[in-house]
């Protein structure tokens, strides 16, 4: 009885630390991140007409300064909003964006045209612009300490056609803090590309013109493109009038082209005579061969013209393939 109550006692101790532990995981705080040595707003700016008339691009070049890169994901600890003038969050999820990186960076939020409009923005209006750390990840939020906030003015409002421009300038601006080379004759490389459209969504179709990109034209011989079909256009007089107009009919009826109504009807009489032949015999390989004076025949009258003289001299050539390969097996099989 002595070593049941021990072990009892042992069991409850065991459970009762086991649900300490884990409100002590679950009530806890997840502040897990510590603060940046600094955090900067360097540039920012809000571009209109980028991709539709009354969309905004808002771009801002920030620095969240570490010595020690956290082992948290930037896009886990920070992000970047527009706010009102007031420094309120404006509603919906597309007035915020987590930051990608680290340290001294690009980012951006783009703004629909009706996205501008259900918000009742206005152009040149002094909206604040802000870089901060998530409050679940810091307690407290202190300006300066791990936010920024800038408040916009009528110098950081640009027109789209003016968007490619700044892009070089901000680009040129990274490089050399960098070190890395992000331009190549003065438009992005691949590098470079790779970082503003990673920032920027669809820069490319902002303004293309910023980009460096190399095309090769390849030299093609046209000799082989220039076909002869002098022939096989001669050969659609020999179909007649009447088949001519039937097949002409039976295309019009279907609404499909003459060429695909004139193989339709050559693989109808295919499957006819190869059944009955096979009817007859019980042999596949030759109601497979049936096909190919079909096929002759109808290249022969031209039907369908020049495509057609091609299709069916395909049909040719693989009918008398199967009937090769029939012939071969039912022989080893044999």
């Amino acid at each position: 009885m002595r070593n049941f109550n021990k072990r009892a006692w042992v069991l409850r101790a065991l459970c009762a630390g086991f649900v300490v532990g884990l409100f002590c995981l679950f009530a806890s705080p997840a502040y897990a991140v510590d603060n940046p040595d600094s955090i900067t707003i360097g540039d920012s700016y809000v571009f209109r007409d980028v991709l539709e008339d009354g969309d905004w691009l808002v771009f801002v070049r920030y620095d969240v300064n570490y010595g020690s890169v956290p082992d948290d994901y930037a896009s886990e600890c920070f992000y970047m909003a527009l706010l009102d003038g007031d420094g309120d969050v404006l509603g919906g999820t597309h007035f915020q964006r987590e930051l990608e990186y680290y340290q001294h960076n690009i980012r951006s939020i783009y703004l629909t045209a009706s996205q501008v409009t259900e918000a009742s923005l206005t152009w040149e209006s002094e909206y604040k612009l802000r870089v901060s750390g998530f409050a679940s990840k810091f307690d407290p939020l202190v300006e300066g300490t791990n936010m920024k906030t800038t408040t916009l003015t009528s110098s950081n409002y640009y027109e789209g056609s003016e968007l490619g421009g700044v892009m070089l300038s901000q680009a040129q601006i990274l490089e050399d803090d960098w070190g890395i080379t992000l331009l190549t004759n003065g438009l992005l490389n691949v590098t470079g590309q790779a970082y503003f459209v990673e920032a920027v969504p669809d820069l490319a179709s902002m303004d293309s013109s910023i980009f460096s990109t190399a095309i090769a034209q390849m030299e093609v011989d046209d000799t082989y493109l220039d076909m002869d079909t002098e022939y096989s256009d001669a050969l659609v007089d020999n179909k007649g009038p009447i088949l001519g107009g039937a097949i002409e009919d039976l295309a019009g009826t279907f609404r499909v082209s003459e060429t695909w109504a004139s193989i339709w009807l050559v693989a109808m009489l295919s499957l006819t005579f190869s059944g009955i032949v096979f009817a007859a015999t019980k042999d596949t390989g030759m109601a497979m061969m049936v096909g190919v004076p079909i096929a002759v025949g109808a290249a022969y009258m031209g039907i369908g013209g020049t495509d057609m003289f091609a299709t069916v001299a395909s049909i040719a050539i693989v009918a008398a393939v199967l009937f090769g390969i029939h012939f071969i097996l039912g022989r080893f099989a044999a």
